[in-house]
């Protein structure tokens, strides 16, 4: 049975050949490739002069280093007699270890010497290969809720969880051989099997097969109607980040990918707090919040956009109508919530796609002058129920009290004065509210038989939206 290796046939006698192959499987038993140890058991003859003094011994010395050097690559082949079909031939094999005993008194390596040869091979000729030369590989999925961290829908008011999903992808790979020589190093055929594993979104992912099962997490309560899996139409996946790390003489590579899971493309921190005053009667609702946006990512691993975080933040910044719908569920006082609020505060964090708010709303009297945004109305009173006494002062030389006062039995004039001031919202700043502002005055205009109406006066300061207006009126 004719032996060769690195182009080197072996003589009579041919060494007698063992193989043994080796299935490599991954821990759940999935074959992932396979082992081929070669063990060739012989003697070597010498073919040099017996007649000189140690050709023998050298002879034999340096076939054995030449032909068997560890680490050496090469194709082993084992052939039946006569040339017949049936071979066991391995392309790549490689020498891993060179056994050769202490000769006997006999030999003394002069005319043979015994040898012992272990050879590695990843496949013999006949076999279907494997997409990859990886010899131990791991896959693991850790799903964990973050506690605190929540989404919110502020028209139903519901809080939505969200969760830190990782997957991470491990492999140990084996160097890829063609025509005895090296084409691709171990930690790349690993790369290879991992990204293979490994994509840039996460697909419906079974809780069941995780630690603490749906026991420990709330599907319902995060917008799934299924009880053992999440829902990717429902959760969806940001903030993508991906860990690599290589280890070129261990031959490994191995990725670890991150995602945060949640119903929205924000995350939003909500704090309300309602004051009321007993001096001043109002009745205040205030709301302040914290938006977080969400990254979002397009397209596949070499060509990925990543979207703002801070645009996704935007997008769902509650307008003034939602946050009054909000307040209003809270409030129990005895009047009406304005839907304009009385105060608000807006910050952008554009690097780091924050967006914090505050805003209160009261139930303050609504302004009563149109469009503006707030409106004080004074209004005076001289002699209303003429009660005041008109009476005449004459003078008395040298009378100790003083002149003398004489009634007329009469009264004073009666007078009406309103003062309105108001400050405009900016849309309406191009011309003082006269008409509107004279209408409301005249809602004060005192009832008599005879009323005349005095003079009106009028400032407006446009740049500040400041407005006021003065009319008096005698009447009786």
């Amino acid at each position: 049975m004719p032996v060769s290796y690195a182009g080197t046939t072996f003589q009579n006698p041919t060494p007698k050949v063992s193989v043994a192959k080796e299935f490599v499987k991954a821990g759940d038993g999935t074959i992932i490739g396979q082992n081929y140890q070669i063990t060739l058991t012989g003697d070597i003859i010498s073919t040099a002069s017996l007649t000189t003094t140690g050709a023998g011994q050298s002879d034999l010395m340096s076939r054995l280093k030449s032909t068997f050097t560890v680490g050496k690559l090469g194709t082993l082949e084992v052939t039946p007699y006569g040339g017949l079909g049936g071979a066991f031939t391995f392309p790549n094999a490689s020498v891993t270890s060179v056994d050769i005993p202490e000769p006997s008194d006999e030999s003394m390596w002069i005319q043979d010497a015994q040898y012992s040869i272990t050879c590695e091979a990843d496949y013999e000729s006949g076999d279907a290969l494997f997409a990859y030369q990886v010899q131990d590989v791991s896959e693991t999925w850790d799903l964990q809720e973050n506690e605190g961290v929540l989404t919110f829908d502020i028209a139903s008011e519901t809080p939505y969880k969200t969760y830190t999903l990782t997957h991470t992808v491990e492999a140990t790979g084996r160097r890829l051989m063609s025509s005895g020589s090296v084409t691709n190093d171990a930690w790349k055929e690993a790369e290879l099997y991992v990204k293979a594993v490994c994509g840039d979104s996460p697909t419906n992912v079974n809780l069941s097969e995780m630690p603490g099962s749906t026991s420990a997490l709330d599907v319902e309560q995060m917008g799934s109607t299924s009880t053992s899996s999440i829902n990717a139409n429902v959760l969806n996946a940001y903030n993508h980040i991906r860990v690599q790390n290589v280890n070129k003489a261990g031959g490994s590579f191995s990725q670890t990918d991150t995602w945060t899971l949640g119903k929205v493309n924000a995350t939003q921190e909500l704090e309300i707090s309602v004051e009321t005053s007993a001096t001043e009667g109002d009745f205040n609702v205030s709301i302040n919040g914290t938006i977080t946006g969400l990254a979002t990512e397009v397209g596949s691993e070499t060509t990925k956009t990543r979207a703002s975080a801070y645009s996704n933040a935007l997008a769902v910044l509650p307008t003034d109508s939602a946050l009054h719908a909000l307040a209003n569920t809270l409030y129990t006082g005895a009047g009406t919530l304005l839907s304009d609020p009385l105060g608000k505060t807006v910050g952008h964090n554009k690097v780091n796609g924050i967006i914090t708010y505050s805003v209160t709303f009261n139930d303050r009297l609504a302004p009563a002058l149109a469009n503006s945004l707030s409106t004080n109305i004074n209004v005076e009173y001289n002699n209303a129920d003429g009660t005041e006494s008109v009476f005449a002062s004459i003078p008395v030389i040298g009378r100790a009290l003083g002149p003398v006062l004489q009634e007329m039995g009469t009264t004073g004039e009666k007078k009406q004065r309103v003062s309105i001031e108001a400050v405009m919202k900016k849309a309406n700043r191009t011309s003082p509210p006269s008409s509107d502002a004279k209408a409301l005055a005249l809602t004060y205009i005192p009832t008599g038989t005879t009323v005349i109406q005095g003079p009106i006066n009028e400032t407006w300061q446009p740049s500040n939206g400041s407005y006021s207006l003065n009319v008096e009126w005698t009447y009786q």
